[in-house]
């Protein structure tokens, strides 16, 4: 547990992004990425693209077949 001002420049320069996991606190999950914590650089490439999907989805889309629609 630290401050995030303390990793998250590091962790957000290699990609642009970053995603928790859910390995933490001894959790093990194969589930991929939580879109619940994202942290990016300002206008990245990759969380812009992923917007403008969701834009798209919505667009076209009233509801979502279930909670988890962007996992």
């Amino acid at each position: 547990m630290q401050p995030l001002s303390h990793w998250f420049f590091d962790a957000v320069s290699k990609t642009g992004m970053w995603m928790y996991h859910g390995h933490g606190s001894y959790l093990k999950s194969d589930l991929g990425p939580a879109s619940w914590f994202i942290i990016s650089e300002k206008n990245g490439y990759l969380i812009s693209e992923w917007k403008k999907a969701c834009d798209s989805f919505w667009m076209k889309n009233y509801k979502a077949k279930d909670y988890f629609w962007m996992d």
